[in-house]
């Protein structure tokens, strides 16, 4: 089998419009709120079980581990089916669209902890540089790996168990990370996944097969 027909077999192209879309549109909906509302006012919406949890800087790990999680489900589960497809991007474009206008209208922020040193601190110190404490509500860490799982799971019968289990488990654990490497209060957890289900449930009603139709129509003009 060529390279060509193995890359299209693994990534069909049906899923390369849509794949596309869903990075373009996630740094436009993330970037911009958080260059608008600099010097705005910031909530705090921690909760008294925020100052009950720890500090633990090994959970980096999963929190950058999450975004491996992200580029692999989304590339495998676009690549199952058009259906899929279709569904799972739509409702990761609404998440991010929705998300925005949270950003913006009731923008938050969190207290982060002095870090001491060490491997794992040096990690979280990588993530507080390049990701200022803005943009918390929904967390969108959250969201994309729950959307992640919820693909996993509406094809589970075409799928190991332990694959379902292990985005579960994996997803349970992005959201520890968020928590315990404060980049998050624990409110931002469950505003990401309420955002995420009521986006899953929605998306087979949003007309998002035709739109990707016609842009990958053009795609496929141009290549020509």
């Amino acid at each position: 089998m060529k390279l060509k027909e193995k890359i299209e077999r693994v990534f069909p192209m049906h899923a390369r419009v849509p794949l596309a879309a869903v990075v373009v549109l996630h740094f436009i909906f993330y970037w911009i709120p958080s260059l608008l509302m600099r010097g705005a006012y910031l909530h705090d919406f921690s909760l008294p079980i925020d100052e009950q949890i720890p500090f633990l800087s090994f959970f980096i790990i999963f929190y950058i581990g999450a975004y491996l999680q992200w580029g692999l489900s989304y590339v495998f589960h676009f690549g199952k089916s058009r259906s899929l497809c279709t569904r799972l991007a739509a409702a990761d474009i609404m998440t991010k669209a929705v998300a925005a206008a949270f950003f913006v209208l009731l923008p938050s922020t969190i207290v982060r902890p002095t870090l001491d040193g060490g491997f794992f601190d040096f990690l979280v110190s990588i993530i507080y540089f390049f990701d200022e404490p803005v943009n918390l509500f929904p967390s969108l860490h959250c969201t994309v790996s729950w959307l992640c799982f919820r693909s996993a799971l509406s094809i589970r019968r075409e799928l190991p168990r332990a694959y379902v289990w292990g985005q579960l488990v994996f997803t349970l654990l992005v959201f520890a990370s968020t928590v315990f490497i404060k980049q998050h209060v624990f409110i931002d957890i469950v505003g990401g996944v309420a955002l995420a289900e009521l986006a899953w449930l929605i998306s087979p009603c949003v007309p998002a097969d035709a739109a990707f139709s016609r842009l990958e129509a053009v795609f496929m003009k141009k290549q020509k």
